[in-house]
């Protein structure tokens, strides 16, 4: 029989085959005693969900609240956002409460859980009428209850007017209802809500989780190939669950740092195709300065004439707007005068 792979990267499954990052955990914790809404926010692959679900596993634990967790980062509106709140929230009740959610909206409820609407186009009305419904039930059958949702910030993208404000006031008025909005980028000015900014590990304590992990499965990793894993992924806790899942899939009883940047290489070649789609998708200009910005890793003042002459750019007014379309397209990301490229596979394959 298999082993089962403890740096499983793709969903969550229990505190254990994370490394629980204490400083986050107790800021979140204390973050909810004060607000009803808080901005998690991070740059991409610092563990912002992980925290939250951390957080959330222990509160269901104890008893002392019940957690929702909504994705939103395939929706387009905020039709599209409020028929998913809604039919996430009753995936996410046990049986005797999607009895008796079936109970009020019987014709409505379909045999999968979830509520049927009128078409995919539904009516805002609609889509409205049944998110106060379900927030109302849970507002009443929950002593205290707290919902996250993750990928806030693609809200941004809906067409409607306002669209985070909009979905924030019609949250507002359950006011036992605490909200966490997941984003990669600090929200908390739109929304007008407490920021609190996820950090990533200790990285020697990190690293010593790791190589437990390793150990655990009788397989050894040396000093030079746990260094080289954290050089590649920054200590990012996505990245090195990344590698080191791949790592643990080889079977190896021995990893080394030849191994671990063979499995990196092939880690970025299986991103070719994506990566190419993302760099057609771009403007000559705005691929350049992208690659200027992977070149520094962080990049510090770059509309100076220093940082412009180094890498061939145009005026300064040039690089501010391309600046503005990657950062809407989050292919960096922004934090106070320096800016870095969001993916960092991403960054290894722009300099490669």
């Amino acid at each position: 029989m298999p082993k089962t792979n403890p740096f499983e990267n793709s969903i969550y499954i229990r505190p254990k085959n994370y490394c629980k990052q204490e400083n986050n955990f107790n800021r979140l914790l204390e973050a909810l005693t004060e607000n009803q809404f808080i901005n998690v926010n991070a740059e991409y692959g610092i563990g912002k969900a992980t925290s939250v679900k951390t957080l959330f596993y222990y509160l269901e634990k104890e008893n002392k609240a019940k957690t929702f967790f909504i994705n939103i980062d395939k929706t387009e509106s905020i039709d599209d956002f409020f028929i998913l709140f809604v039919n996430s929230i009753i995936k996410q009740l046990s049986e005797e409460h999607i009895e008796k959610i079936k109970n009020q909206f019987a014709e409505k409820i379909s045999s999968e859980n979830a509520i049927q609407f009128t078409n995919k186009q539904t009516s805002l009305e609609e889509a409205t009428f049944y998110f106060e419904e379900i927030l109302n039930y849970v507002q009443t059958n929950f002593a205290k209850a707290i919902i996250a949702i993750d990928e806030f910030h693609q809200a941004k993208n809906y067409p409607e007017k306002n669209p985070l404000s909009s979905i924030k006031s019609a949250l507002a008025r359950f006011t036992n209802i605490q909200v966490l909005f997941i984003s990669s980028t600090n929200l908390s000015k739109t929304l007008k809500t407490k920021s609190l900014l996820i950090v990533k590990p200790d990285e020697d304590i990190y690293k010593n989780f790791i190589k437990k992990k390793f150990k655990k499965s009788k397989i050894k990793i040396d000093t030079k190939g746990l260094d080289k894993l954290f050089l590649l992924s920054k200590g990012k806790p996505y990245y090195v669950q990344l590698i080191s899942s791949r790592l643990f899939e080889q079977s190896k009883k021995e990893i080394n740092e030849q191994i671990v940047d063979e499995t990196f290489a092939k880690i970025l070649n299986e991103s070719n195709s994506s990566f190419f789609m993302i760099k057609n998708l771009l403007t000559p200009y705005q691929l350049k300065l992208l690659r200027a910005i992977a070149k520094q890793n962080i990049a510090k003042q770059v509309t100076s004439a220093s940082f412009i002459n180094k890498n061939n750019l145009n005026a300064p007014s040039s690089v501010k707007t391309a600046l503005t379309s990657l950062l809407e397209k989050e292919l960096i990301v922004r934090e106070k005068n320096s800016y870095q490229i969001s993916n960092m596979i991403l960054n290894f394959w722009l300099t490669d």
